[in-house]
């Protein structure tokens, strides 16, 4: 009877430990890959000061976001995030425009559906391309969006209040 016992479990530790190594070489395969559908959020680790501007429109939200250099206060780069609050096909098609464009110096990622769109753009004020930026520059003011290459934290502002009442830093 004692023999059995020890065989029996000795079978079973054997089996045990063969699945434990067999989860440890395939690993791998329980990760869950990344939601494809979650929206873009800019890593935001840059050194320097930070200064929000945003306002409501009829046709979606916008937020700019300066970075500016602590010594000069010059603005190093600007993220502006556009969020839809309706549905419109222009708009949804001026964004993918947008996202489909390249412009040096600015980055462009679209995420969402036509009914519910986010999107974020990412410009280096100092390093942009403004002659390819005035090529998308319709698709742009569909948006309400304004980029430009000036420095300038206070210019920009006064931009910004030309195209809409912005409430800033």
């Amino acid at each position: 009877m004692n023999m059995k016992v020890v065989v029996i479990w000795g079978f079973v530790v054997l089996v045990f430990a063969g699945l434990g190594i067999f989860g440890m070489l395939n690993q791998d395969i329980l990760e869950t890959p990344p939601d494809i559908n979650a929206p873009y959020v800019p890593n935001d680790n840059v050194q320097g000061k930070s200064m929000v501007c945003s306002s409501t429109r009829d046709n979606g939200s916008s937020s700019y976001r300066f970075t500016l250099d602590e010594t000069t206060n010059n603005i190093k780069s600007v993220n502006i995030s556009y969020s839809a609050s309706n549905a419109d096909i222009d708009t949804y098609t001026a964004a993918t425009n947008l996202n489909n464009s390249i412009v040096n110096g600015v980055t462009f990622t679209l995420s969402g559906t036509s009914t519910d769109f986010a999107l974020i753009i990412t410009a280096n004020v100092g390093s942009m391309d403004t002659v390819a930026l005035e090529s998308v520059s319709a698709d742009l003011s569909k948006l309400g969006i304004i980029i430009e290459g000036v420095t300038d934290y206070e210019t920009y502002k006064t931009a910004l209040a030309s195209a809409g009442a912005y409430t800033c830093d």
